[in-house]
């Protein structure tokens, strides 16, 4: 009995399946460290904003809706000419304190539909984050 060939043919049928496992355990470990990376700008954003607002003395509603777009500097996995920030919402809580609480987004490109074109009708992905600060 000739078995020259049977390893091949094995490959060829597991090799598809176990490399489409691989490349989306990639694309689900880029999309979450993206979206770590995104969360960790939206804090330094707050903290930034917290440094400015606690520049300003009483803290206002004003003050706080006329804070500056924030300058997130370096960002793992971001362009962070990219992250927006909208819906931010100033709240002056009965004790004093002051409540600033935004959303942050970052358009996420998959990866995967250039390698598997069957994939391209969900190749782009906008991913958000909403962070609260409180001081």
């Amino acid at each position: 009995m000739d078995r020259r060939g049977v390893a091949a043919i094995e490959f060829a049928l597991i090799g598809g399946v176990l490399f489409t496992m691989m490349v989306g355990i990639m694309e689900i470990g880029r999309y979450f460290a993206t979206q770590q990376a995104l969360y960790n700008a939206s804090s330094e954003a707050l903290r930034q904003w917290q440094i400015q607002l606690g520049a300003t003395i009483p803290i206002s509603i004003t003050a706080c809706n006329n804070l500056l777009a924030p300058d997130y500097g370096t960002v793992p996995l971001l362009n962070s000419a990219s992250i927006s920030f909208s819906g931010r919402a100033c709240a002056l809580q009965s004790d004093g304190s002051m409540r600033v609480s935004a959303t942050f987004t970052y358009p996420f490109t998959f990866v995967a539909p250039l390698l598997i074109p069957a994939l391209s009708p969900a190749a782009n992905k906008t991913i958000s984050v909403f962070n609260v600060i409180q001081f």
